[in-house]
């Protein structure tokens, strides 16, 4: 008994193994196949002594992609695009215009602007000179109801840490060679109230306005008839007025600031640093500035605003200091 029970649990155990087997068997046909892997992508090797030295530019390499080549490439050449429209040029075409110059009665064409005061009464502590550095030769003066103001016309940039405003102007004087100087008059200064209160240099000669009127009547009809067609610097054209007080007798500032055909105008204004703006400008620009200050001094931002004539020493010493005139 013990031996048939033995054989059954034989059987049972090879049955068992034989279906085992085949579902082993039969397992690996129904699982999805395993990928296979991607070979990785391997560097372009390193140019070898040959490759870097090989003449034939144009060689194939397995990395490398073939030559683009156009459809037609007989049609088309260098010359038939037109040049880039996005790439500005790097340096700007010669000039080929003209010296600046304009009829515009509100644009006075100055040489330069130079700015002193007490502390620097010989050198400038500012300036702007026509032609040099950023500054144009269309450096202009435009002389309103509202000061003072200096422009680069060309640049079309209004320079605006030179604008002077009416209201700080005090006196206005200007050098004409064909009207010379007319001096001020010596008026007493007013008595000084506060002891405290310093006295301007200018207080003794600030002309009136009566005075300052008749002066740039003068100064417009002198400047308009005479230096605007250029009297001065050819030479031709009486000066008015006293030639004992319009100018030194002497030859050599004789020839430096009348006939040069130089017009200065120096403006003070009322302040601690005694600032005075000083313009030079030829004399065939003169007529602007007596239509410009004529219409500052009747505009309503002035107080009591003096227009005088340019002593004629100081204004040669103002030109050779400036390196206009020699000395």
């Amino acid at each position: 008994m013990a031996e048939k029970l033995a054989a059954e649990k034989l059987a049972a155990a090879k049955l068992a193994a034989e279906k085992r087997t085949e579902s082993v068997k039969q397992a690996p046909s129904a699982k999805t196949p395993p990928r296979t892997p991607s070979p990785q992508k391997k560097p372009p090797p390193f140019p070898s002594a040959r490759t870097e030295l090989d003449d034939d530019a144009y060689s194939f390499r397995p990395y490398d992609r073939p030559r683009k080549q156009p459809s037609a490439p007989s049609v088309f050449s260098e010359s038939s695009y037109a040049p880039s429209q996005s790439t500005a040029r790097t340096t700007p075409p010669p000039s080929r215009r003209g010296p600046y110059s304009t009829k515009d009665p509100d644009k006075v064409i100055i040489s330069g602007v130079y700015v002193f005061n007490n502390a620097f009464m010989r050198t400038p502590v500012g300036q702007l000179v026509s032609g040099k550095g950023h500054v144009t030769d269309g450096l202009i003066l435009r002389i309103t109801t509202e000061g003072m103001f200096v422009d680069d016309d060309i640049r079309g940039v209004a320079q605006r840490e030179w604008d002077i405003k009416a209201w700080t102007m005090k006196l206005v004087e200007v050098w004409c060679p064909q009207l010379g100087t007319s001096p001020p008059p010596t008026r007493p200064s007013p008595v000084k109230t506060n002891p405290f209160r310093l006295s301007t240099s200018y207080a003794h000669k600030v002309p009136s306005s009566e005075e300052s009127d008749a002066y740039l009547a003068n100064l417009h009809r002198s400047c308009k008839n005479q230096c605007r067609l250029g009297a001065a610097s050819s030479g031709m054209g009486p000066r008015n007025g006293n030639s004992k007080s319009s100018i030194i007798d002497d030859g050599d500032l004789l020839q430096s600031a009348e006939l040069r055909g130089f017009h200065v105008v120096r403006a003070s204004l009322r302040d601690q640093e005694g600032k005075k703006y000083v313009f030079v400008l030829q004399e065939t620009e003169a007529w602007k500035v007596a239509i410009g200050l004529q219409r500052l001094k009747k505009g309503s931002q002035v107080r009591a605003l003096g227009v005088c004539g340019l002593p004629a020493n100081e204004t040669n010493a103002v030109l050779e200091s400036l390196g206009y005139i020699a000395n």
